[in-house]
């Protein structure tokens, strides 16, 4: 489990809420090398930018509420 905290100098209060995830299994093990802070950003990344544009190619599209839904 890895958990991000912000903090700002001068700041009792942390700018965000913490945020907290698992770490698959497959990212310390990419050809032995340690999973550096470098890697770990990276990944993350590039894993928020994936969500991000599945969740704006949903909001592009047109939705229909099934009859389930409606009820």
């Amino acid at each position: 489990m890895v958990t991000v905290q912000t903090r700002q100098l001068g700041r009792r209060r942390p700018l965000l809420d913490d945020w907290s995830f698992e770490l698959p299994p497959a990212w310390g093990e990419a050809g032995g090398e340690p999973l550096t802070l470098r890697r770990l950003i990276t990944k993350i990344v590039c894993l928020e930018v994936t969500k991000f544009r599945e969740r704006q190619k949903r909001r592009a599209t047109f939705h229909v509420m099934t009859v389930q839904e409606v009820a």
